[in-house]
């Protein structure tokens, strides 16, 4: 009888310090990638984890270079990459999150992070380092610090996921959700020089172009891409996302209040990219 007190109290020591001690960040504290990446076994609304669906969170992140938002990288230089987590209802006690930056088909660590901000630690897992929170914050935008590699290493993904806390001390509660796709940058020279990684064929008219572009997409797998208008700097003029069937689509940008100069235009899966350079006179 003592020993079955000892065990269920054992056991409930453990799994109260399994709980408080995720607060400290699941790559410290359990050793876990939970940014929902191919290196994951699931990401934090995993079974067993945040999972309850509270607070109904959503999630975003995006790459910027000073205050502008770019798709493209340079390599060398540093920029910010920011992940924000909205509750939509109710009122989260705080927000942790995780973070990874991979590169090629074997998922190896791109880039390196910066000087973190109070509250954020970098935990290194199979050589890779995760950006995460090491105590429960307060705010929901982490704006974190990414120097791109040193040399071009084709395009880079940013898998991440957050969660939005109700700090009762367990998981229970709570709700978290990973990025639905990974936020994918590519190298700067594939936007300049249109090197198709995508196979698909893209066409535009009139180019130059004073107006409206009209643009021809043939060949594209069906399935979920993104198209994006940037300019010479990698900033992101527009963006929306297709959803493409396998025969041709044509779809439209507007130029008519854009300045004189060469833009690019990029339709990218995820993974790949194809790029077309577009000039406006």
């Amino acid at each position: 009888m003592k020993q079955s007190l000892l065990f269920t109290l054992f056991a409930a020591f453990s799994i109260a310090f399994l709980f408080f001690g995720n607060s400290s960040g699941p790559g410290q504290v359990q050793g876990i990638d939970r940014t929902g990446s191919p290196l994951s076994p699931g990401a934090c609304n995993a079974s067993g984890c945040h999972d309850d669906g509270a607070f109904n969170p959503t999630v975003e992140a995006s790459l910027l270079d000073g205050t502008e938002t770019v798709t493209n990288y340079e390599p060398g230089k540093t920029y910010t990459f920011r992940f924000t987590i909205t509750a939509g209802t109710g009122e989260p006690g705080a927000y942790g999150f995780q973070a990874v930056a991979l590169t090629g088909d074997d998922d190896q660590q791109a880039g390196s992070w910066g000087d973190l901000p109070s509250g954020l630690q970098v935990t290194t897992l199979s050589n890779r380092d995760y950006v995460e929170h090491s105590e429960p914050n307060s705010e929901n935008t982490f704006e974190i610090p990414w120097t791109a590699p040193q040399t071009e290493a084709g395009n880079i993904r940013f898998y991440a996921a957050g969660n939005a806390v109700n700090r009762n001390g367990a998981s229970s509660g709570d709700g978290a959700l990973p990025l639905s796709e990974p936020l994918t940058v590519t190298p700067l020279t594939s936007g300049i020089f249109g090197v198709e990684k995508l196979a698909v064929q893209l066409s535009a008219f009139p180019n130059p172009v004073q107006d409206k572009l009209q643009l021809d997409i043939e060949g594209a797998e069906a399935g979920a891409y993104q198209l994006s208008l940037v300019d010479l700097h990698g900033r992101v003029i527009a963006q929306r996302a297709l959803q493409l069937q396998s025969a041709a689509q044509r779809e439209s940008f507007d130029f008519a209040a854009l300045p004189g100069g060469h833009y690019f235009v990029r339709l990218s899966d995820g993974r790949r990219v194809a790029g077309l350079k577009v000039v406006k006179e």
